[in-house]
């Protein structure tokens, strides 16, 4: 999506088209703003050129994404706030994130992270974003990617942070002595990735 903002005819790039996407805010007042910064006074008077416009960003956003689903991928989730018109209060969502970043490892393809909305974090939102990947899959252990994995062909790679923590807390409560050689021995593997960082693969 690199290159300049538009071309020699005004034609908006996929760079351009991608950043007033996610820049824009979903009221009214703000969509006219952002309609008079784009195209000027005209777009007020044709609402099918501003739809268009956006209607095409959102295909580039697709296509964007499924690219970084052909890679190594990280999937987390998180509760967010959402307008909840009639209340006069917010509900709680969930944004789920699917980042890409293999440049620790070596890898070419420039990181990339996409955020979807869903109003929940169970199985079925893991699977309508997930559907159809069948690579290997960084995560916690949340039980809906091991669902999802289950089902079809994808791998599970478990986040090591979230299994040291576990043994840090036995660690601290002294019930279990062979938490802290789990520890040091977590630690060996942290200073092997720390050599090897940055390096390619084989």
């Amino acid at each position: 999506m690199a290159g300049p903002a538009t071309d020699g005819h005004r034609v908006p790039t996929n760079r351009l088209r991608c950043r007033d996407a996610v820049s824009i805010k979903p009221t009214r007042n703000h969509s006219r703003r952002h309609a008079l910064a784009i195209f000027g006074e005209n777009s007020l008077h044709n609402r099918r050129l501003f739809g268009n416009y956006f209607a095409k960003s959102a295909i580039n956003l697709t296509v964007g994404f499924q690219h970084v689903r052909d890679t190594p991928v990280f999937a987390d989730e998180t509760t967010m706030p959402v307008l909840d018109p009639g209340r006069g209060r917010t509900k709680k969502g969930y944004a789920w994130a699917i980042a890409r970043d293999d440049r620790p490892w070596g890898g070419a393809d420039p990181p990339a992270v996409v955020f979807h909305y869903a109003p929940g974090r169970g199985a079925e939102q893991a699977e309508a974003l997930l559907a159809g990947y069948s690579g290997v899959l960084q995560c916690d252990g949340y039980a809906a990617y091991k669902t999802l994995a289950a089902a079809g062909d994808m791998s599970l790679a478990f986040c090591w942070s979230h299994v040291r923590r576990e043994f840090i807390d036995l660690a601290k409560s002294k019930t279990a002595p062979i938490a802290q050689e789990t520890l040091q021995r977590i630690a060996a593997l942290y200073a092997v990735e720390t050599e090897v960082r940055g390096q390619a693969p084989d």
